[in-house]
C-alpha cells in the first residue's frame, strides 16, 4: 500500500485554509497574550495631588495615603494634617469649620459658607470625554422656570443638520416649536449642520444655559429656551481661536459657562459679562485632546492646575481673576514595569479598550525598536531547533521568518495549528 505523508504545518500555513486560520489565531493571540502579561505586572501611574496653598505661597504635594504627614511643600519640610487644614484653608475650609478654626478673613476678603462654596471650581478632562459618540439627541429645559428647580421638558431636541423637537408622547415632530427655533438660528448666523453641540443635560444642576454649539462655519454660538422663545447669540471669537471642544460647566457664581479647547491646544474659559461672551485664556502650555489629561481645583484666590502629559505631570498656578500664571512644578512619570516588559518583549501588539474612549475597539500600538530583539532570539532558537532536527530548508525558512515577524505570540499559533488540522509540528515535533 502507498502511504503518502500528511501535511506539515508549514504547509498548511502555505495553502489558503491554513493562512487564513494562522492569521486570526495570530491577530488574536496579539491582543489575549500581551493582555494577560499587563494584568498580572501593570502597576497605574499616579501622581500626587498638587495644590497651591494661598499661606506658603507655592504648590505643595498632598498624599493622603500618608496619615500622619500628608503635605509636603517644595523645600521637602513635612506637615501633619492640622498644619495642613490651615496651610490650605479654602481647600480644606468645612474641616476647619468643624474644628472652630475657619478664619474669618483671608487676603483681605472676608469668608462664609457660602463665598468659599460659590468660588469654588472643580473639573476634570480626559480624552474618553471627546470621544463619546454623540447621538444627536438633547433636552433642552427652561432657562427660566416659574418655580426653583429645573423640569424634565415633555419634548427632545435633536440638532444636527436641522433642529427640530420630537414630542415624546406621540413621536412626532413639533413643526411649530422646530421651526422658531430654526428661524432664530438662521436669524442668528447659525450655519447647519451643527458641527459640536455641549451642555450639560442633569437636571439636579443650580440652573441652565442651554447648550454651546459649532456650526458648519466653526462659529461659536450660545442655544436655550428662556420662556419657552428661543436665544441663540453668536458668542465672538479672538482671531486664531477655531472651538475644537467645549465642556459646559456653570459655574456656582454664574462667573463663566465652562471652557472652551481650540484647534491650537489652548484652554479657555467663557466669561460670563453682563450678558456678554469674553473669553479668557488659562496661562498654561497646550493642551493635547487626545491624550492629555487636565484637573483644575481652584478657590476665590488662585488655581490650581495639573495636565497629564505622556511626559509627565504640569502643574500650574494661576491667579483666580486674571488665570495668569504664578508659578509651575513638573513631576517627571514614574515607568512601571509593564512599560518596561512591553518595550522588550512585544514590538507591537493590539488593544482592543483604550483609556482615550469608552468604546471597544481595536488599537495598533508599537513600543520600541529594541523589542525586536526578543523576536529575532526566539527565530534564532526556532531555526536551530530545526536544524539539529533536520528539518527542510524551506521550513526552517518558514518558521524563521513567522517568528521574526511575531515574536512570542506567533509561538501561540504554532502550538495550537496541530491541534486544529491535525498535521505534524515540524517545530515541536
Amino acid at each position: 500500500m502507498n502511504h503518502t505523508t500528511p501535511p506539515t504545518l508549514i504547509d498548511r500555513l502555505g495553502r489558503p485554509t491554513g493562512a487564513v486560520v494562522a492569521a486570526v489565531i495570530t491577530i488574536v493571540a496579539l491582543v489575549v497574550v500581551p493582555a494577560l502579561l499587563r494584568t498580572i505586572i501593570y502597576t497605574p501611574t499616579s501622581y500626587p495631588l498638587v495644590y497651591h496653598s494661598s499661606q506658603l505661597g507655592q504648590l505643595c504635594y498632598v498624599d493622603y495615603s500618608n496619615k500622619q504627614t500628608p503635605m509636603r511643600d517644595q523645600q521637602g519640610n513635612l506637615y501633619t494634617a492640622a498644619e495642613m487644614d490651615s496651610l490650605m484653608p479654602l481647600f480644606n475650609y468645612r474641616q476647619l469649620m468643624s474644628d472652630g478654626r475657619a478664619p474669618d478673613t483671608l487676603a483681605g476678603i472676608g469668608l462664609t459658607p457660602y463665598i468659599v462654596a460659590s468660588q469654588s471650581v472643580v473639573y476634570s478632562y480626559s480624552p474618553m470625554r471627546a470621544r463619546v459618540p454623540d447621538m444627536g439627541l438633547y433636552i433642552l429645559f427652561e432657562s427660566m422656570p416659574k418655580r426653583l428647580g429645573l423640569e424634565l421638558p415633555t419634548d427632545i431636541m435633536r440638532l444636527g443638520q436641522t433642529i427640530e423637537f420630537i414630542d415624546n408622547a406621540t413621536n412626532t415632530v413639533d413643526a411649530a416649536k422646530s421651526q422658531r427655533f430654526r428661524a432664530a438660528m438662521d436669524r442668528a448666523g447659525f450655519q447647519f449642520p451643527a458641527l459640536g453641540v455641549y451642555g450639560n443635560m442633569n437636571v439636579r444642576k443650580r440652573y441652565d444655559e442651554g447648550y454651546f454649539c459649532i456650526d458648519a462655519d466653526s462659529a461659536f454660538f450660545h442655544l436655550k429656551m428662556v420662556n419657552g422663545r428661543p436665544f441663540v447669540r453668536r458668542c465672538p471669537l479672538p482671531d486664531g481661536v477655531v472651538p475644537d471642544f467645549f465642556a459646559m460647566y456653570e459655574a456656582p457664581d454664574r462667573r463663566f459657562y465652562g471652557f472652551l479647547f481650540d484647534r491650537r491646544g489652548a484652554m479657555h474659559i467663557v466669561e460670563n459679562t453682563d450678558g456678554n461672551y469674553a473669553l479668557r485664556r488659562l496661562d498654561i502650555d497646550p493642551v493635547c485632546l487626545a491624550t492629555d489629561e487636565v484637573k483644575i481645583v481652584g478657590n476665590m484666590l488662585f488655581w490650581s492646575v495639573s495636565v497629564q502629559r505622556q511626559s509627565g505631570c504640569d502643574n500650574y498656578a494661576l491667579e483666580s481673576q486674571t488665570l495668569s500664571q504664578t508659578e509651575r512644578l513638573h513631576i517627571d512619570p514614574k515607568r512601571g514595569r509593564w512599560d518596561e516588559v512591553r518595550e522588550w518583549l512585544f514590538p507591537f501588539y493590539i488593544t482592543i479598550g483604550s483609556r482615550r474612549t469608552p468604546m471597544l475597539r481595536p488599537e495598533l500600538i508599537a513600543t520600541a525598536p529594541r523589542a525586536w530583539l526578543c523576536n529575532i532570539v526566539v527565530a534564532l532558537v526556532a531555526l536551530g531547533l530545526q536544524t539539529i532536527r533536520r528539518q527542510p530548508l524551506r521550513h526552517r525558512i518558514g518558521t524563521a521568518i513567522f517568528l521574526l515577524i511575531t515574536g512570542l505570540c506567533g509561538l501561540v499559533t504554532l502550538a495550537l495549528m496541530p491541534r486544529i488540522f491535525k498535521t505534524k509540528n515540524t517545530y515541536t515535533q
